[in-house]
């Protein structure tokens, strides 16, 4: 082969597949997907674009990053009931098992109850840091550090008796962005490569004990 880097590799195998965005699952010709499906570019100023995840979880810890190599405004990096699937997002018509980081300013919303204090905005070339705990109904968020699941969450309550996704939506006439998902393949280069704790996957930053990368070894083995 070349003009191969690294990055156009993938580890999937016909036994171990990871996650990715779905492109049957889109909600406007302004998002772009390349790189397998897992980088997305909402172009221009188009109001309402959303992309879903191809799995969709139950059960289990799972984790998984997302590069946001042009913020934009009015983004959300959301995870959302599968029920929610092809609908627009909106702040009156979205349902109530969701948690959501706005890229834009930082803030974090439960079943639209807005954390007190928000974040830090994500900047360029940031790496946001989620891990999902679908048992107890837990999402912690870090920018661009390892998390730490030992403290209180960044949400909670979220229902333990629906499937969840992964999803990005934009909203409002402002420019959308660009951002890299990484469920386990990353799209560009790592400084450093963490797998789980099953050697699967390969992150920025380590996954917290217990969190898994969203693959079908994994959803086999752990619920899902």
């Amino acid at each position: 082969e070349t003009n191969l880097a690294a990055t156009d590799q993938t580890t999937d195998t016909p036994t171990n597949n990871f996650c990715t965005l779905n492109p049957l699952d889109i909600s406007s010709a302004a998002i772009t997907l390349s790189e397998g499906n897992c980088k997305m570019v909402g172009s221009g100023t188009a109001d309402d674009l959303d992309v879903f995840s191809t799995f969709g979880i139950t059960a289990g810890k799972w984790y998984w990053e997302v590069k946001t190599t042009s913020v934009g405004e009015r983004n959300w990096l959301i995870v959302s009931d599968q029920g929610e699937s092809g609908k627009k997002f909106t702040a009156t018509n979205f349902g109530t098992n969701h948690a959501y980081l706005r890229a834009f300013d930082g803030g974090i919303v439960t079943s639209a109850t807005e954390n007190s204090e928000p974040g830090s905005a994500l900047n360029d070339n940031d790496v946001a840091c989620f891990a999902f705990d679908a048992d107890n109904g837990q999402l912690w968020v870090s920018d661009s550090a390892d998390i730490d699941t030992s403290g209180t969450a960044n949400a909670t309550g979220l229902s333990t008796s629906t499937t969840y996704q992964i999803r990005y939506s934009h909203v409002g006439n402002s420019p959308g962005s660009t951002n890299e998902f990484n469920f386990g393949n990353p799209v560009s280069a790592l400084t450093s490569a963490n797998a789980d704790e099953n050697g699967y996957g390969a992150f920025e930053y380590a996954p917290p004990s217990g969190y898994l990368a969203i693959c079908t070894k994994n959803l086999g083995s752990d619920g899902g």
